[in-house]
Formats: structure tokens, C-alpha cells, sequence
């Protein structure tokens, strides 16, 4: 008889009989939510094995879940609003010129922006299927490499990114330490996960049910992200709100109750703008936007 599986917190290692969050996620009824009365980090239970993730990222399973055939060219429209987003973070953070690697770089839109922006971009994607089509994205490297195992496959970067990549991962610090070790002096990883502080979490129920899903294995608040870099090493974590999406993206989960898959609300332009400005500034402001970004120095 199979063993019941029992729980281990991935970001303290506390064995504390956690708190039930959710009882199944949108995509899986073979795992649930819980949260660690230690610190207080919500994960999946059970956790899925080595094998498991090998195959659902080699498939991309969690577009294909979401019913999103993967088209390169429709993929790079969808992504624009956050890839434009993200290289003005960079270019606010690092020196043009400077070498940086995009960990978890899916189909390289913001690895080839940084390179048309005179960055030295190079991508690491573990997904077969979407190494493939990076690799028609971009003429910058993609590595096909694990970050924990790459060792001088892999050298030191001026900046090393990771955007919504760190929720994937069941060894949450240890990654990031190991990200720390490919970073050059003075060099910083730049974050960004999923808020489960997010505001629409508490307001709307049809949301808190749509967010659990197989491919996040965790799921980070502002402390828990601060506590995952602290304990793997970073002396200097800034944590900002980022607000991805717009009012008529909340109001459509207000009243309707369903995601925009296909055609997702980033913000409204014109007459409302001002209303849209605000509604952003204070989500992260207060930390209650549907993601955060994460300075990190050494």
C-alpha cells in the first residue's frame, strides 16, 4: 500500500499539520491547497514528484489547461503589455550593455527586447515545447540547462531575471540561492510572482477559486517572498506592488465570474485613464496588486 504522502513546508521545512486552503485546484483534483502554521507560505499538497513536473512542462500543460494552443506570433500580442512593462523596469535598474539572463524565459519576447535594447540577453528554459519556439523568437541564446546543476555552463550576470517563474518551483530558496551564485559583484535578480495578497482574492469568490492551479506550487504574499530571498542569501530585498491588469478586468470577474483568456484587460486609455492611474497606484501601493516584483542585491 502507497504511503499517504505527509507534508513538509517547501519554504521553512516545518512538518506542522497545515491549514486547509483549497480543497482542489481548477485544473487537478489530485492536489490541494494548504498553508504552514510556521511561516505562514501556502503550497500544494502533495507536492508533484520530479517526473511529474518534467512532463507537465515538457507538454506546456498549463497553457494547454487553460485551453491555449501556443502560436508564436499571438503569444508575442498577448505578452506585449508585460514585456514592455518589464524592460522598463530594467532599463530603470541596469545599464544598458550590462549581461543579464531571463530564468524561465518561456518564448523569449522580453530575452529578444533586451537584446534589441543592447542588453547581452540569454534565456534558460527547462519546456521543450517552448525552448523550441524561443528559439524562433529570438537569435539570443537559450539555454537548455538546470539552474541548479549548471554550474560553468553557466557564467555570472550583471542582472538575472525570473518573471512568474519562482511559484513553479518546489525548492523555492535553494533556487534562488543558486541564482545568487551566477550573479556577477554588485549584481541583482529581478523577480516577479503572483500576489497572493491580491486585492480580488478577498473580493471576489469566482477569482479565489480560478487562481489555485497545477503549474504554482506556491503561492507568495510580500513576507513570504522577502523570507525566501532572505534565506537564500540576498542582504538587500526591495519589494514593489505591480498592478498588471485594469478595472475592466476586475469588473468582468465581478460580474461575470470568468477569466479573459484570450483578450486580457491591461488598462484603459482616453477619457478614464485617470481612474485607471488610480486604481493601479493603489493596489501597489498597499501591496494589494495581483503581482509583485522583488529587487534582490548580494
Amino acid at each position: 500500500m502507497k504511503r499517504a504522502a505527509r507534508h513538509r513546508c517547501i519554504l521553512c521545512g516545518s512538518r506542522q499539520a497545515p491549514a486547509a486552503v483549497a480543497a482542489r485546484l481548477r485544473d487537478s483534483d489530485k492536489h490541494a491547497v494548504v498553508r504552514c502554521p510556521g511561516c505562514d507560505h501556502t503550497q500544494l499538497f502533495p507536492m508533484p514528484d520530479a517526473a511529474d513536473d518534467r512532463k507537465f512542462y515538457n507538454e506546456d500543460r498549463q497553457m494547454r489547461n487553460l485551453g491555449v494552443v501556443p502560436d508564436l506570433e499571438g503569444m508575442r500580442r498577448r505578452k506585449a503589455h508585460d514585456t514592455a512593462s518589464r524592460m522598463r523596469l530594467i532599463k530603470s535598474e541596469v545599464k544598458a550593455g550590462s549581461s543579464l539572463l531571463d530564468v524561465g524565459c518561456g518564448y523569449a519576447f522580453f530575452v529578444d527586447e533586451a537584446r534589441r535594447a543592447g542588453f547581452r540577453a540569454e534565456g534558460l528554459e527547462v519546456s521543450s515545447q517552448r525552448r523550441a519556439l524561443a528559439r524562433e523568437a529570438t537569435p539570443a541564446p537559450i539555454h537548455n540547462l538546470d539552474l541548479f546543476t549548471a554550474g560553468s555552463r553557466l557564467g555570472r550576470y550583471d542582472a538575472i531575471t525570473a518573471f512568474h517563474v519562482i511559484e513553479h518551483v518546489s525548492r523555492p530558496v535553494p533556487f534562488l540561492a543558486a541564482a545568487r551564485k551566477h550573479l556577477a559583484k554588485r549584481g541583482r535578480l529581478i523577480i516577479e510572482v503572483p500576489n497572493l495578497d491580491d486585492l480580488m482574492v478577498e473580493a471576489s469568490a469566482p477569482f479565489r477559486s480560478f487562481i489555485w492551479q497545477r503549474a504554482h506550487v506556491s503561492y507568495f504574499t510580500p513576507a513570504t517572498l522577502r523570507r525566501a530571498l532572505r534565506d537564500a542569501g540576498f542582504r538587500s530585498v526591495e519589494i514593489r506592488g505591480v498592478q498588471r491588469y485594469g478595472l475592466g478586468n476586475m469588473m468582468n470577474w465581478m460580474v461575470s465570474g470568468k477569466p479573459q483568456i484570450e483578450s486580457p484587460d491591461f488598462g484603459a486609455d482616453g477619457p478614464l485613464s485617470w481612474l485607471e492611474a488610480q486604481y493601479k497606484r493603489r493596489l501597489e501601493r498597499d501591496l494589494r496588486s495581483d503581482a509583485l516584483t522583488a529587487i534582490a542585491r548580494v
